[in-house]
């Protein structure tokens, strides 16, 4: 029971970071969906490694358009003006600043945290990796942000 509850601690932790960052980016409302409503096939993603406290990766998903809506909405410009590199940028400057946002909200004591690099990439690039995911509606499109499960081990959970 603990485990749900400190799952549920995490997610609301977590929710609130995202949609506040992203409403304040983006001046958009942003609520949390379904995985049902999941329906990008071949997602852009970033993934940002957790170097401390605990190793750990976050996971971002949207589509090229979801990038590219969003580049245009903080950059002001045009969708035919942006470019692969652009779409790269952007979704990694994104899976930066939610990574902090998501961090420094969770209700734990340590929040001396060391984030690497981001990397970015197209398609599915972590089918295998036992996740807890959450998705949110932006306009049109669907974003998913997902954590390794090992991240509930800053709640104090053991897994």
């Amino acid at each position: 029971m603990k485990m749900n509850s400190d799952t549920n601690s995490f997610r609301e932790a977590a929710c609130a970071a995202i949609i506040e960052t992203l409403e304040n980016l983006l001046y958009e409302e942003i609520e949390i969906v379904s995985a049902e409503d999941w329906k990008v096939e071949q997602p852009v993603w970033a993934k940002l490694l957790i170097r401390k406290p605990i190793k750990s990766n976050v996971y971002l998903y949207m589509s090229a358009g979801t990038v590219k809506f969003i580049a245009e909405t903080l950059l002001e410009i045009p969708e035919k003006e942006i470019s692969e590199d652009l779409i790269n940028d952007t979704v990694a400057e994104l899976i930066n600043t939610l990574a902090g946002r998501i961090l420094d909200g969770l209700p734990i004591r340590d929040k001396d945290f060391e984030l690497g690099l981001p990397e970015t990439g197209c398609n599915e690039e972590s089918a295998k990796i036992d996740m807890i995911s959450i998705y949110f509606q932006l306009a049109e499109n669907t974003i998913r942000i997902a954590f390794q499960r090992n991240i509930m081990s800053l709640m104090g959970v053991s897994i």
